[in-house]
């Protein structure tokens, strides 16, 4: 039985425009830790072999400082003897040739002999090697999101695809039909990725993992991410595949990861809810109707705080225009940006009336 790590979506790099520099660099690391588990799981199980579907950098000129962590964590994977294989995603592949020449990141590491990279995007590279006496054959495709919405990579390909070892891996990065809404981004549809003469399939590109058998019996898998990445993605798991393989079939087990606290707070501020609370009446005068309502969201935002975590509150409701505008917002994002990690407000569903408008 051969095992594989198989890992996508890590993001490193990934920039927060709204985070201060010192907390930027802070979130920074970690996404490169969650990276580190999974190479760390890696070598301590020393895998057969690592796999990953893309988007290892969240853009296509990373950072120095990601870079040299990504050539040290796939030196480890090379001094473990564990042979390595990647494709570039959406979005650490550029889309032009006037972009950096092309070139996407990892192929310095392809180039040094850390990584096996399959670089082409219209068709599969492949190399086959020895382990535990079978013949293991990967192959990849990296993504091209140039080409035509709502089309399938495979559709020229998938036809004439042969098997090419005792145990045959496949790694892509699109969206995959039934998986989510993809109209604007071409995808993997169901019917393609069935003709393919395969064990297992690893997808990238979404950050919900999934898994699903195929009815000729390749294992359909996503990874998902190793860290949240946006706000709304706080209730995904992150974490990473172990598969276990032999000829002909292929298992799996999902390993979840440790990830940075998470949360956005949704905050009714319409009459009848958090503002009635707030002493909403005829009796109260409107200074303290003002400052309870004021107090009321300070107590609620930090009744959800945490130091490590990154908080959005959302303000949702009806709110007069002036009482909205004799809210401090400033004042209660600086409060709840110290007692957590990162904190940002948005009014966008807030809305605002007065007796004229109305």
């Amino acid at each position: 039985m051969l095992t594989a790590i198989l890992t996508s979506d890590n993001h490193l790099g990934a920039y927060y425009a709204r985070l201060r520099p010192d907390r930027l660099e802070r979130r920074r690391q970690h996404l490169q830790e969650g990276f580190r588990r999974v190479v760390d799981a890696a070598i301590h199980e020393r895998a057969d072999l690592f796999l990953h579907a893309g988007d290892l950098f969240d853009r296509p000129d990373p950072r120095n400082a990601e870079r040299r962590f990504v050539a040290e964590q796939f030196q480890r994977l090379r001094e473990a003897g564990i042979p390595t294989f990647a494709i570039a995603g959406n979005h650490d592949c550029p889309r032009s040739y006037g972009y950096d020449g092309g070139v996407a990141p990892l192929e310095e590491v392809s180039a040094l002999g850390g990584a096996r990279l399959f670089r082409r995007s219209d068709n599969w590279d492949a190399e086959t090697f020895l382990a535990r006496g079978q013949r293991v054959c990967v192959r990849g495709m990296s993504s091209d999101f140039n080409r035509p919405a709502e089309t399938c990579p495979l559709t020229e390909l998938a036809a004439s695809d042969a098997r090419g070892g005792d145990i045959d891996l496949a790694l892509l990065h699109y969206g995959v039909e039934g998986w989510g809404d993809f109209a604007l981004e071409p995808s993997l549809c169901l019917v393609n990725l069935e003709r393919l003469q395969t064990d297992a399939i690893a997808v990238g590109h979404l950050h919900t993992r999934n898994t699903r058998r195929l009815a000729g019996g390749a294992l359909l898998l996503n990874p998902g991410a190793t860290e949240h990445i946006r706000f709304g993605e706080e209730a995904l798991e992150c974490g990473y595949w172990r598969l276990h393989c032999a000829p002909g079939t292929t298992e799996a087990e999902y390993v979840a990861l440790p990830t940075q606290p998470m949360q956005t707070l949704d905050i009714d501020v319409g009459a009848g809810s958090l503002e009635a609370a707030a002493g909403e009446g005829e009796e109260a005068s409107e200074t303290t109707q003002r400052a309870a309502l004021h107090d009321a969201l300070r107590r609620k935002i930090a009744a959800h705080s945490r130091a490590d975590q990154m908080l959005r509150v959302r303000l949702k409701g009806r709110l007069h225009r002036d009482r909205f505008a004799e809210l401090d917002i400033a004042a209660l994002q600086a409060g709840a940006g110290e007692a957590n990690f990162h904190c940002q407000f948005e009014t966008d569903d807030l809305a605002l009336y007065d007796e004229i408008a109305d």
